[in-house]
């Protein structure tokens, strides 16, 4: 492996990985991604600038609470496994592929035998890190990250690891790691609430399988390139249009949270008025039960008890049951929000 000397996050590092295919694509790339891009095609779009990922403040804040919990959580593995590990850029030059295979570590040793790799913490993943199965989003891009490597295995990590508060007691937490900042004597501590991690090695074929979808994918790369697909009508053209969508689509989605907590807000005013109706100002809200449905589990049950105790009177009354209610799942409650139209006609 080259191991190229640049800082995570960089410009530079940044333009490296368009200069090269890294793992965190690999996902993408195998069709295999949680998140965009998800495909092929969209990954082509996406490094050539044509597509952009929409950031706003509540993922930016998602994405740097992931890095944090990445650094919080290095000296803890290292302190359970007595490895240090080592952010690192590397990459290989593969036969049958233009670019390089490149890949930005969140740890690896000395010697390039471990890699660490680090997820956010939610349980979903940890179940599957405990069962030691990990589905294609996550393992393409270990498998790229032990290609690049040449490493024996990647130490699979999920945690909510974050940096303790001066003072604080680390023992109480049952992850926890002493870290020394640099240029600081003041002793400072890491710890984790929730960490679970396996050993994730090279399973046979999956790297062969790789280096294909890369190839597949430089081709596509260079047709949708050299071939660019564009709608030119009168001179109208898809960019200028696709923005737009993609900017209105973010304001409607924030428009959408606005009118939820509007309706909300109305809802709530009902209730504490303990209605169940109120129409005033333009605004109608209404307050819907809905039957539940028939559970025949109860009706078979009703049976049963009637035949059982051979009570003639309660099976006649059974089968001359006009309604069903008695054998109803739990009803359930919703309101309606409704503007009336011309209400400021009735209301001048």
């Amino acid at each position: 492996m080259e191991v190229v000397n640049l800082i995570q996050g960089s410009d530079e590092w940044l333009a490296f990985r368009k200069e090269n295919l890294p793992a965190s694509e690999a996902p993408a790339m195998m069709n295999a991604s949680k998140f965009d891009p998800k495909s092929p095609g969209e990954l082509v779009l996406f490094r050539s600038g044509e597509k952009k990922l929409e950031i706003n403040s509540f993922l930016a804040g998602i994405f740097a609470e992931g890095h944090a919990m990445e650094d919080a959580c290095r000296p803890i593995i290292e302190k359970i496994l007595n490895e240090q590990f080592a952010p690192t850029t590397g990459r290989i030059e593969v036969a049958g592929l233009k670019k390089c295979l490149s890949s930005s570590f969140d740890g690896i040793t000395f010697d390039s035998d471990i890699a660490f790799e680090h997820k956010k913490w939610n349980t979903g993943l940890a179940e599957q890190v405990k069962k030691g199965v990990l589905e294609p989003h996550y393992f393409w891009q270990l498998e790229q990250q032990l290609l690049v490597s040449g490493a024996s295995y990647v130490v699979f990590v999920t945690s909510d690891a974050f940096i303790l508060d001066t003072g604080e007691d680390p023992t109480k937490f049952p992850y926890y790691a002493e870290v020394t900042p640099f240029g600081s004597s003041v002793k400072q501590y890491v710890a984790a609430n929730h960490l679970e991690y396996m050993q994730y090695k090279p399973q046979q074929g999956r790297a062969k399988e790789l280096v294909e979808g890369w190839a597949k994918y430089e081709e596509i790369e260079h047709k949708m390139n050299t071939q660019p697909l564009r709608l030119e009508l009168k001179g109208f053209k898809i960019k200028g249009i696709s923005d737009k969508i993609s900017s209105l689509k973010v304001q409607l989605k924030e428009l959408e949270r606005e009118l939820k907590a509007c309706q909300n807000e109305v809802v709530g005013a009902v209730k504490k008025a303990e209605l169940e109706y109120a129409s005033n100002g333009g605004l109608e809200v209404a307050k819907k039960v809905r039957k539940g449905s028939v559970d025949p589990n109860k009706i078979l049950e009703a049976i049963g008890n009637a035949i059982e105790t051979a009570d003639n009177d309660a099976i006649l009354e059974f089968l001359k049951a006009e309604s069903l209610d008695n054998f109803r799942k739990e009803s359930t409650e919703s309101w309606s929000v409704k503007v009336i139209k011309d209400a400021y006609k009735m209301t001048a």
